[in-house]
């Protein structure tokens, strides 16, 4: 589940709402005439005093932005410009359908504004990367290598967006703009902290099952190669952070599962390396199952105290007696709350796992092999239910895949937790 406080923020910055029919202009600055391009042009190339006027429009809306602040008869002044500048970047560039249009306003929107992605102000910065993220065109590249490694994980996480929206236009261009998007997902994918960030990043990664026309046969295949390849050396992090017990990661991770698959399509000839996507399944299985093994094993000692202490207060001849009970019943279900939204996430990453390794085997329907969902909710298995999930992922599936090539996961949980099972193998 993705981290409240920083998806709040995101929401707080990004989203502001106007009330209607408000008309706000920008102190000082005056609005250019209206953006008529002629039609002639519109299917060829536009002439300079279009795109002079294509620049006015940017400036007008970018020093919108940047010189936005507030008046003293209205609290949310600062605000209210700074969307009308956002949309009004995003509505110049839509004005027209024409590509070539659209091409030049974003050509030019990245030389307007890429310095406001490095204002202080948060709103700003965050707006102005909104806007470019909703210009698809190729000229935005160069902004978007900008954004991916701003201090500003809401500023990255847009720029990775529209990275994912403008890359398989990337795809058809000459190789120096190609080199530059893998570099710079191989950078990234090495290095960024930001759980939405990298949630961002694996949608990236995850392809559309059919080429488009524009790319041919030969680079698409290249290209998914290069993104498996980065992936492959990526996950391992990610999954570090998954059996040390971040729930957040967890929920991540189950994007992971699907740049797995996807990625499995330009190498499933391979057996190497169809081992090595059952693999990184296994892995995350693997990771996922300890962490619910530490998570439900709490919530069930925690349900269990809960009912000695209803005990001793059936039977409590004190009030002292009655209100430690109390108490300890109190922290018992505060324990519960705290541990279900881990228990909730790794059981749904668990599942995509099993899913995800029955359709890499070809069992489809009644074939399918389902000892993790069946560890996971039959009603006959009796705490540690955790052990039991445990014993699904290592027993019935890792070690049934060894004939395919996969090894017991090397991964191992914090020395304080005493939940990872003897078989599996430390770093």
């Amino acid at each position: 589940m993705c981290n409240k406080r920083l998806a709040c923020a995101l929401v707080a910055v990004l989203v502001v709402i106007v009330p209607s029919g408000l008309c706000l202009s920008g102190p000082g600055l005056k609005k250019p005439k209206g953006l008529a391009i002629p039609d002639s042009e519109l299917n060829g190339t536009l002439s300079p005093e279009s795109i002079v006027l294509i620049d006015d429009w940017l400036k007008y809306y970018a020093e919108m932005i940047r010189e936005a602040k507030d008046e003293p008869d209205r609290k949310t002044g600062k605000e209210e410009l700074i969307l009308k500048g956002r949309d009004g970047l995003v509505r110049t560039f839509r004005s027209y359908e024409s590509g070539g249009y659209r091409y030049t306003v974003a050509e030019r929107a990245v030389l307007i504004l890429v310095p406001l992605l490095k204002l202080s102000n948060p709103q700003k910065r965050l707006n102005a990367a909104m806007a470019l993220s909703q210009m698809p065109q190729i000229p935005i590249q160069d902004a978007l290598e900008e954004m991916i490694t701003n201090d500003n994980a809401a500023v990255r996480y847009l720029g990775w967006k529209g990275y994912r929206r403008i890359r398989m236009g990337v795809l058809a261009q000459t190789s120096k703009p190609r080199k530059k998007m893998f570099d710079a997902l191989k950078q990234r994918a090495g290095a960024e902290q930001a759980p939405p960030v990298i949630r961002a990043i694996l949608s990236f990664m995850v392809f559309p099952p059919f080429r488009p026309a524009a790319v041919t046969a030969e680079r698409y295949q290249e290209a998914g190669k290069k993104v498996r390849e980065i992936l492959v050396a990526s996950l391992p992090r990610l999954c570090r952070r998954v059996i040390a017990g971040n729930a957040e990661m967890s929920e991540i991770c189950r994007r992971g599962v699907d740049a797995i698959v996807s990625s499995n399509v330009f190498v499933a000839t391979d057996k190497k390396q169809f081992a090595a996507s059952l693999q990184m399944v296994s892995d995350l299985a693997f990771c996922a199952g300890v962490a619910y093994d530490g998570s439900k094993t709490i919530a069930e000692k925690a349900e269990e105290e809960i009912k000695v202490q209803e005990k001793i207060i059936e039977n409590a001849t004190t009030t002292t007696e009655r209100i430690n009970a109390e108490a300890k019943i109190a922290k018992a279900k505060a324990k519960i709350v705290e541990v279900s939204p881990a228990i909730v996430v790794n059981e749904l990453l668990l599942r995509d796992c099993e899913e995800a390794l029955n359709t890499f085997k070809g069992l489809e329907s009644e074939g399918r092999r389902m000892p993790i969902k069946n560890a996971l909710i039959d009603p006959k298995i009796t705490p540690p239910r955790g052990a039991a999930v445990l014993r699904a992922v290592v027993e019935e599936w890792i070690e049934v895949l060894a004939k395919d090539g996969v090894k017991m996961p090397q991964y191992d949980k914090p020395a304080e937790s005493k939940t990872r099972p003897a078989s599996a193998p430390s770093n």
